[in-house]
């Protein structure tokens, strides 16, 4: 099947969580990484990053968000995550 790429909502939580369990083991530091409330809150419109999934079968294979500085005014650069 082919690789499907689109941008993620809230709804994509558990395929990231699982992605991220997947790259990083069960024992990532931090916790809130593996809390579907949480992911769900980062993918949602109003976080102001955009994340972007490559899904293939129902599993996401890669993701790539872009996370817009914490402070606008001292670093108008965006970052990849």
């Amino acid at each position: 099947m082919a690789i499907r790429v689109r941008q993620a909502t809230e709804s994509d939580a558990s395929l990231w969580v699982d992605l991220a369990k997947q790259c990083l083991g069960s024992d990532y530091p931090d916790r809130r990484l593996y809390d579907l409330q949480w992911a769900a809150a980062q993918l949602a419109e109003a976080a102001g990053g955009e994340t972007w999934l490559a899904e293939e079968d129902g599993d996401c294979r890669t993701s790539i968000s872009f996370l817009p500085p914490l402070d606008a005014r001292h670093n108008t650069v965006a970052s990849l995550g």
